[in-house]
């Protein structure tokens, strides 16, 4: 959702916040989850097969897959 929609809603329960507000919590939350999310990642890539729903699929080949 956007920050500015964020805002709206906040405001609507009686909690006014800025934009750059919402907007540095969500880099300080991507700052500390960004460990979480490489681990996920590698194993996602170590897996043989990949779940989407409800069919899998083979795995791309490691050496194509470029990691932020």
């Amino acid at each position: 959702m956007p920050l500015y929609r964020q805002c709206k809603e906040f405001a609507r329960m009686g909690v006014p916040l800025s934009t750059s507000t919402i907007g540095d919590w969500s880099a300080f939350a991507l700052d500390v989850l960004a460990p979480v999310a490489g681990r996920v990642a590698e194993k996602v890539i170590a897996s043989p097969v990949h779940q989407c729903g409800r069919h899998g699929f083979a795995g791309a080949r490691k050496e194509t897959i470029q990691m932020a």
